[in-house]
């Protein structure tokens, strides 16, 4: 059962997230400008690798997937710990 509910735990804080990226991208303008300056250091990338060989450019693209990917780890972790310590807190004051 305890399976069971950390996979329905995580489905429903990984819906909620996606949800608060959504908003985050469509109404926090700090959000759009960093997004909009990743977009422009991507192109900026993509030509200062392109005299790179393939070998090279998978080396590159598989490292900062694995960074990404990590990063979504770490990201969902806290996100998790962080519904987790409210539900403690709001138990140990009575609210719950």
């Amino acid at each position: 059962m305890n399976n069971n509910f950390e996979s329905i735990l995580n489905d429903v804080l990984g819906e909620k997230l996606d949800c608060l990226l959504y908003d985050l991208k469509n109404n926090n303008s700090e959000i759009r400008k960093k997004e909009t300056k990743l977009i422009s250091l991507s192109k900026e990338m993509q030509r200062a690798i392109s005299g790179l060989g393939n070998n090279e450019k998978n080396v590159i693209d598989e490292y900062i997937s694995e960074i990404n990917r990590l990063n979504c780890d770490y990201n969902n972790a806290v996100y998790v710990e962080g519904f987790r310590d409210c539900v403690r807190f709001l138990k140990g004051m009575g609210v719950i």
